[in-house]
């Protein structure tokens, strides 16, 4: 393909085009801090069009910081009309591979993109590796779709809002649903993994109450934890485990507020602790006592004593069991 150094005025460039973009959502910092000191030290790549107005194939963000700081022109690698278009995005797609460290959404963006110029095997094999994307099932035509969901989701990708393995989950839910969620984690700020513990949770709950995801997203519960503006992030991200949990097991969850208040009811001190078989299942309970001193120890273990006699101990043992049903959020009942 021929291609000449040439010094082109940046109004004649054809800004609209950006089929060759490939963005990033993140505000390049160090990017923009080399362009404050030192100016433009790659060319940016252009490709001349018959209208004459060229487009732009590499160099989006040095172009724009140009315009922005009234740069008139600059000198720039232009490739003629005839070049071929796949093997002008092959080759930007590989000078990026090499570039400064990538995130998800352009990564997403990048799959999409080689999808339209090779088979989805050649991707996942010479690809996927390079760009460290797990390579699962239809992965190509998944991450494909997640380039065209839209900014939302994409900018929660860049901004590490959202998880490989959630995104992922969330491409299959209707999009409406996937905006509100990805909205969601950006407001939570959680870890990958208790994203994915939520996404779980709606699913499990929505299919075994037949409710739509979106139900249960905008239920007045769900909704007073995010506004409730006394609450941090991680405060809301808890509250929000919680609910989930009790909405999905609500027998468990009630069984375990009642082991809570039989264990108060026992008055033991803080550093003796009572663990129950696991879901309340079976009877090998544990003690665990936490001491720091003999005399300490000796007290701990007159305490743990005085509860074995007590009644008390035969009301936490024998927890009852609950109602057939438990009423949940929206008048929907779990049995």
């Amino acid at each position: 393909m021929e291609r000449r150094l040439i010094t082109v005025r940046l109004g004649d460039l054809n800004w609209e085009d950006r089929s060759f973009a490939i963005d990033g959502f993140v505000r390049p910092k160090s990017l923009l801090a080399s362009l404050g000191s030192h100016g433009v030290l790659v060319p940016p790549w252009l490709l001349r069009t018959e209208d004459g107005r060229p487009v732009i194939v590499d160099g989006f963000k040095r172009l724009k910081w140009l315009r922005e700081n009234g740069v008139a022109e600059v000198e720039c690698l232009l490739y003629e009309s005839d070049s071929k278009r796949s093997s002008l995005l092959l080759q930007r797609i590989e000078a990026k591979l090499v570039g400064a460290a990538l995130n998800l959404a352009e990564k997403a963006q990048m799959v999409a993109r080689l999808a339209e110029l090779m088979p989805a095997e050649r991707i996942g094999s010479e690809y996927f590796p390079v760009l460290d994307l797990a390579l699962r099932p239809q992965a190509v035509e998944r991450w494909s779709r997640v380039a065209a969901a839209g900014d939302l989701l994409l900018s929660a990708l860049a901004h590490e809002r959202l998880s490989e393995r959630v995104v992922l989950e969330l491409i299959d839910w209707p999009e409406a649903v996937r905006r509100n969620m990805a909205a969601l984690f950006c407001e939570l700020r959680c870890s990958a993994s208790i994203q994915m513990e939520i996404v779980e949770r709606i699913g499990e709950i929505a299919l075994n109450q037949e409710r739509d995801r979106a139900d249960i997203l905008d239920s007045p519960s769900v909704q007073d934890i995010l506004k409730d503006p006394d609450r941090n992030h991680r405060q809301k991200t808890q509250a929000l485990r919680d609910l989930l949990q009790r909405w999905r097991f609500p027998r468990w969850w009630a069984r375990q507020e009642r082991f809570q208040q039989s264990l108060s009811a026992c008055g033991l001190p803080p550093r003796i602790g009572i663990l129950p078989p696991p879901a309340f299942e079976g009877d090998s309970w544990q003690m665990q006592i936490r001491f720091s001193s003999r005399l300490e120890l000796s007290g701990l273990l007159a305490s743990a004593q005085k509860l074995a006699s007590s009644p008390e101990l035969d009301q936490l043992l024998e927890q009852p069991e609950p109602a057939a049903s438990t009423r949940l959020a929206g008048g929907n009942e779990e049995s």
